[in-house]
């Protein structure tokens, strides 16, 4: 089947955002995991939807996997900004963050994350990001330090998912110039 990579800002296509919510719920859901249930009510939608960048992998009609990408100019705006207190200095602007990686129970370990991220790394670089933040599960890390993201803070429960420890990582794309090799 035809596989097809889209971009869109998510104010800019509502039905191809509820499907990303839809995909969100429907793999956070599979896992088991504890949920929180305002998450669940908000359609595991935030502010940042509307303004990030979101890549989605199409094959036929059906919605296999997404993620998002925001590129902040001002630190203090990063959504969780206190996680990353442990850098020694502070990353510079504009900055990139990838959020909310899901792919579909039945399409996982076929690499579309790896599609993923290393679109949003390859974006971050066009736009001149000094690096990529991440917040991630336990799953994500191995894969990203493989690719350069390093671990800026022990991990931490998360809010939406209390029973998985999250771990902050970052990309320093100022001392990084082969990622794009990686992928």
């Amino acid at each position: 089947m035809k596989q097809e990579l889209i971009e869109f800002v998510g104010s800019s296509r509502s039905e191809l955002l509820d499907a990303v919510r839809c995909l969100r719920l429907q793999v956070w859901q599979s896992t088991g995991t504890t949920i929180r249930a305002d998450f669940i009510e908000s359609g595991w939608l935030d502010p940042e939807d509307s303004a990030g960048t979101h890549f989605v992998v199409m094959r036929g009609l059906q919605l296999v996997a997404a993620v998002r990408l925001h590129i902040y100019r001002i630190i203090s705006d990063v959504p969780g900004h206190e996680s990353f207190d442990s850098f020694i200095l502070p990353p510079q602007v504009p900055l990139a963050m990838i959020g909310r990686l899901v792919v579909r129970t039945d399409c996982q370990h076929q690499g579309l994350g790896k599609l993923l991220d290393g679109e949003c790394i390859r974006r971050a670089k066009a736009a001149g990001c000094s690096g990529v933040l991440c917040d991630v599960p336990p799953y994500r890390v191995g894969p990203l330090m493989r690719n350069g993201f390093e671990i800026v803070q022990l991990p931490e429960p998360g809010i939406a998912l209390p029973d998985i420890l999250w771990t902050p990582m970052y990309l320093n794309l100022r001392e990084s110039n082969d990622v794009d090799s990686r992928h």
